[in-house]
């Protein structure tokens, strides 16, 4: 498969568990699905990309190493897992959602930190990663339980930087046997998502046009060296060359 480029863009990337985590989004984004991807499933849309990798640590890792792989992944784009957890204490609600801060990886021992920049009003709570289905007979340290989180975190550490990876776990049941709705649980804290991904978008597109709009200048005070055969006057001092110039932006 050939990597695909975004053509400069800023992406937001998604990545699911389950088809019923992603729904919501899906439908809010009206996300097409790429037929490119056979083992798991992708959906895309302008600016944003969601990935259903499969339930588990394993599937996680490789569809989310083989997608990645597949494209040019960018600077400023970041990478978020959202999906449901379960948890041993009470005093965390049902249906609640949490931006995780700390993700402990219950085989290896290991813990990951993301680096939360972009905190927002999002509650916070740590996530333990099991490599089986948790039940109440298993020992529990973290705030709430998962599959895929540290999976999903030490694979997206390869490939870009920890302050682009994000993880958002919505509590699902108290790992008493409960039936979980995963798509009802999320379709509540879409819109809240939706809005902190469009901000950081904003934000980003607003950067790249500061950034055009200095190069344009400079290469205005770069044309004048050339054919007036002059210096020009950029920030208050003498410029000779394009790299004087872009030296003092």
């Amino acid at each position: 498969m050939k990597r695909i480029k975004n053509g400069g863009k800023t992406m937001v990337y998604l990545f699911f568990a389950l088809y019923a985590e992603a729904k919501p989004f899906l439908e809010k984004w009206k996300c097409k699905k790429q037929n490119q991807y056979t083992k798991y499933q992708v959906f895309e849309a302008e600016d944003v990309c969601c990935v259903i990798t499969g339930v588990g640590a394993m599937n996680m890792a490789i569809h989310s190493t083989h997608f990645l792989s597949s494209r040019f992944p960018g600077g400023e784009d970041i990478f978020c897992n959202i999906g449901v957890a379960g948890s041993r204490k009470k005093s965390f609600a049902k249906g609640e959602l949490y931006l995780i801060h700390k993700i402990h990886a219950k085989e290896s021992g290991r813990d990951f930190y993301p680096e939360l920049l972009y905190r927002q009003n999002f509650k916070e709570a740590s996530l333990e990663s099991f490599s089986k289905i948790v039940g109440k007979e298993e020992e529990v340290r973290e705030d709430l339980v998962d599959m895929e989180g540290a999976a999903f975190f030490e694979t997206m550490t390869f490939f870009v930087k920890k302050r682009q990876i994000f993880l958002w776990k919505c509590v699902s049941d108290f790992l008493e046997g409960e039936i979980v709705q995963p798509e009802a649980l999320l379709k509540k804290h879409c819109e809240s998502l939706a809005l902190f991904f469009e901000r950081h978008l904003q934000t980003k597109e607003s950067g790249e046009q500061r950034k055009k709009k200095k190069r344009s200048s400079c290469k205005r005070f770069y044309g004048n060296i050339f054919f007036a055969r002059k210096p020009c006057v950029f920030k208050g001092e003498n410029c000779f060359t394009m790299q004087s110039c872009l030296r003092k932006m």
